[in-house]
């Protein structure tokens, strides 16, 4: 909506796609009294256009609009809607991640023995999103093998859309590497896919 004190009339046009939108409001009528000998003029009329957009598939916002009778120009408020990439303020986080460990492995293994994490990645956002799983393995002294459902672990793992509160099982393995018996725990971070954002979820691999 759009407040102006003492405008009488206005009109506006919208056209875009997605959302990218051009709105013009035009031929707006204030009430103003100008007295001179040659008589009274009581309206004036002006012509304003702005663009609003944004780029993200999925995005919505609403966007209250009024103007600033002291500085004459228009002001923008974000009320609510969806964001991603990054998660915009005053609107809902289309993409959340969660990590969590649902099965824990024994803390008695033998060193020559797989330690087993069932994990669950869950999206707690309000639309659906892609997402990556992958190791810090800045602690990996030992040089420890990651298997993630039977594949190595050594890079990002994308999972390209998850929903809306869906979430997806996975069983990650860990084994010892050629050397060390006993290693640092890892952490595990489950993030957005998208480079703009730090929105991202960790949990620590360790059987102690």
């Amino acid at each position: 909506h759009i407040k102006r004190p003492g405008v009488e009339s206005y009109g506006y046009a919208g056209f875009g796609v997605g959302l990218i939108t051009r709105l013009s409001l035009f031929d707006y009528t204030t009430k103003t009294s100008v007295t001179s000998s040659s008589g009274t003029d009581t309206a004036t009329t002006a012509q304003v256009a702005f663009t609003l957009g944004d780029n993200d598939a999925g995005d919505e916002f609403v966007v209250d609009i009024f103007y600033d009778a002291r500085y004459k120009s228009i002001i923008f408020e974000t009320v609510s809607g969806r964001s991603k990439c990054p998660h915009e303020a005053d609107t809902l986080p289309i993409e959340d991640p969660s990590i969590e460990i649902v099965e824990l492995p024994s803390s008695i293994v033998t060193p020559d023995e797989e330690i087993v994490f069932v994990l669950k990645l869950t999206n707690i956002g309000v639309g659906e999103s892609a997402f990556v799983l992958y190791p810090d393995l800045r602690d990996n002294e030992g040089n420890l093998q990651l298997r993630l459902d039977g594949a190595p672990l050594a890079g990002n793992r994308q999972y390209d859309w998850i929903d809306s509160n869906e979430s997806v099982k996975t069983t990650l393995t860990v084994s010892r590497g050629p050397k060390l018996y006993k290693n640092k725990a890892i952490t595990l971070w489950f993030r957005s896919a998208c480079a703009d954002t730090d929105t991202k979820s960790s949990i620590v691999l360790a059987n102690k």
